[in-house]
């Protein structure tokens, strides 16, 4: 898709035409930037940049009519494209999605931070969140969806109640109709072992794979933020999951984290700290 220049855009149109004004751009990342519609505080528009257009913009623009055609299914339960969106030229430019409120999942994990946005925060309430979190990840699968980046600055929490909401769902991996898009981004450090190092647009995730990603994000948040797979003898994380080195139980890694360990101990039954240290270490899939 050449000659498309969203730098300044401030008008987008539906399928059948109808224009809407944006507001002040409100956020803008690796793709592109998201703006609001005016005197609609409930939608948001995401606009891809000039140069993701340029290169991926024929599979992206199946891919957003793909998703807009599953959106019944995700409908107030997810931040999902609903409607495609395009400029004055009827070039497809983004589409537009629900606007989620709440605060991101990596402010709610962190030891200081979350004490700024969630004034009463205890374990009742984190376990809310997850399970939350959970049942949407679960929908997800049900539908052959596979989020493959989990990134916690995509998941938000209400300070207020107990929901999540997904954001940047135009990312995740698809399977429809014998279609496959695939998801070419990721986080090294939440991903498995055996997809580590690899092309995460060449890769297609599984259930395995996701589920690996989850159980990190799980223990992040229990454990304020801590990463299961922190340094243990000057390796970081990554290096870690690479070689399943799992620091937390003395028997899994002869330099263990122990403060870590002396925590988990606490909360941790001998029948869960197995179950613990045989999913992080890779050696079963339950």
């Amino acid at each position: 898709m050449s000659n498309i220049d969203t730098a300044f855009i401030t008008e987008v149109f539906d399928p059948q035409g109808n224009k809407v004004m944006l507001g002040e751009k409100m956020a803008s990342g690796g793709e592109g930037a998201v703006y609001p519609i005016s005197g609609r505080n409930s939608t948001l528009v995401k606009i891809y940049h000039t140069d993701i257009l340029k290169k991926r913009g024929l599979d992206l623009n199946r891919k957003i009519e793909v998703m807009v055609d599953m959106k019944d299914k995700f409908k107030g339960k997810l931040c999902w494209p609903s409607v495609r969106a395009f400029n004055a030229q009827n070039q497809w430019v983004g589409y537009a999605m629900r606007r989620a409120e709440g605060v991101t999942m990596f402010k709610m994990a962190h030891p200081m931070i979350y004490k700024n946005h969630f004034l009463n925060l205890d374990r009742v309430q984190v376990v809310n969140y997850l399970i939350n979190f959970l049942d949407k990840v679960a929908m997800l699968h049900s539908n052959d969806v596979m989020m493959g980046d989990y990134n916690l600055n995509n998941i938000l929490c209400n300070p207020h109640s107990d929901q999540v909401d997904l954001i940047d769902c135009d990312s995740y991996q698809i399977h429809v109709g014998g279609q496959l898009f695939r998801n070419p981004v990721g986080s090294p450090d939440l991903t498995a072992p055996e997809q580590q190092g690899k092309d995460f647009g060449k890769i297609d995730r599984t259930v395995e794979s996701e589920l690996f990603s989850v159980a990190i994000i799980l223990f992040k948040c229990l454990m304020l933020g801590r990463h299961p797979y922190d340094a243990v003898g000057g390796d970081d994380p990554i290096q870690n999951i690479k070689k399943r080195a799992f620091p937390v139980w003395k028997r899994v890694a002869r330099h263990s984290t122990r403060p870590m360990v002396q925590h988990l101990e606490s909360y941790a039954t001998p029948p869960k700290k197995s179950v613990y240290s045989n999913l992080y270490r890779g050696c079963n899939k339950s």
